[in-house]
């Protein structure tokens, strides 16, 4: 803080003798440390109390907030103009600023500061009294950080699915002749289970009506077990039937229906 004098005009001391500069000047804020974007609010009063005070008239009263660089160098708000001070002035509130932190990395600190200005009315000269006020603040840029927890979540239903790309045929049987006649179809399994099994009835022989074929239908899974989930797995299965030389076949169409069964035990 400081006063300064400037001798300006003729005498007009008032109150008679009086002696001097007697104002006091505050200037307060609400917090300190603050965070970036927090909302400081500073108080400025100023009075004319102290002993053998001089008469202030035509006062004016100025806040600079601090800069991005956190000295006083930003908004300045005029709290009061043309203010008379009697003597004896007790303390006055000029208003609250609020001032949003607003600075640049690595600013630890910021400075307002207040400023009155009026005209003394001492012995010998009126004078030019000036007086300042200045209040830091600590700034934390420190990184933080507050948890929370909440939940979200979606529900499964049980499901055991298996479908098949369609019947397969193994061509045609050509009597006579010795041979294996192979195909296959595409499955596809889905399963929440914990685990889930592929099976297939018993393939028997392929029919005819009434006529029978001697070798039985050989039927082979590409997978038939599985110990978890599993979405959209596809598994071949493959046929394969034996013709024998001497096997005798039947005009018409040999075939054989077929069961498979996608099954779990963990539910």
């Amino acid at each position: 803080m400081f006063v300064a004098l400037t001798g300006t005009a003729d005498a007009h001391q008032s109150p008679a003798g009086c002696q001097g500069n007697g104002m006091t000047l505050d200037l307060a804020r609400d917090q300190s440390p603050v965070r970036p974007g927090d909302t400081l609010r500073y108080t400025v009063a100023v009075a004319n109390s102290g002993p053998f005070a001089c008469d202030v008239t035509g006062a004016s009263v100025r806040l600079t907030l601090p800069a991005r660089d956190g000295s006083p160098t930003g908004q300045a708000v005029t709290l009061a103009s043309g203010l008379d001070l009697p003597a004896g002035a007790p303390a006055r509130l000029l208003g609250t600023v609020p001032y949003s932190v607003a600075v640049d990395p690595g600013v630890t600190a910021i400075v307002a500061r207040a400023d009155v200005q009026g005209t003394l009315h001492g012995a010998g000269v009126d004078d030019l009294a000036t007086m300042s006020r200045s209040v830091g603040t600590q700034v934390d840029q420190t990184s933080s950080s507050v948890p929370a927890t909440g939940e979200v979540g979606g529900t499964v239903p049980a499901t055991l699915a298996l479908t098949l790309s369609g019947p397969a045929t193994l061509g045609t049987f050509v009597p006579g002749v010795a041979k294996d006649y192979s195909t296959s179809t595409a499955a596809t399994v889905t399963s929440t289970a914990g685990d889930a099994a592929l099976a297939v009835s018993d393939p028997g022989h392929l029919a005819n009506g009434t006529f029978a074929l001697p070798s039985p239908l050989q039927v082979t899974l590409g997978r038939s077990s599985w110990t978890g989930p599993v979405s959209n797995d596809p598994v071949t299965i493959t046929f394969t039937q034996h013709i024998g030389a001497t096997d005798p076949l039947r005009t018409g169409t040999y075939s054989k229906t077929l069961t498979f069964t996608l099954a779990t035990a963990s539910p």
